[in-house]
């Protein structure tokens, strides 16, 4: 994964769509939150067959995962367990925990794919 969030969410449409539009239910949103250096807000959101990620918030999305930029990165190449990061108080998820999962699946097989 990149070191920079956003280097991740700028590549993410482009390395990951058609993998990410298969783990997204269609018509959601998910907001990402990632504190700390290099952090900042992200949206992921699938409608119909488009992948639409950007720099921002959307109102009422239905999943908001909020964690640090540290965490983010080990749970997207799966080196940090995401009920282990929940229990730890490490990621916070706001909405279905099923959606952050399923994305977290997605990255991270994408991510062993890709080295």
């Amino acid at each position: 994964m990149p070191a920079q969030p956003k280097k991740f969410f700028d590549s993410v449409a482009l390395t990951m769509g058609g993998p990410l539009l298969s783990a997204l239910p269609e018509c959601t949103a998910v907001v990402f939150d990632l504190r700390g250096d290099g952090g900042g807000v992200w949206t992921v959101a699938r409608n119909g067959d488009d992948l639409d990620v950007r720099e921002g918030q959307i109102n009422g999305p239905d999943c908001f995962v909020v964690c640090s930029v540290e965490d983010f990165s080990l749970l997207a190449t799966g080196e940090l367990s995401p009920l282990l990061a929940l229990q730890d108080g490490r990621l916070t998820v706001e909405g279905d925990v099923g959606i952050v999962l399923a994305l977290r699946d997605v990255v991270a097989e994408q991510l062993r794919q890709a080295s």
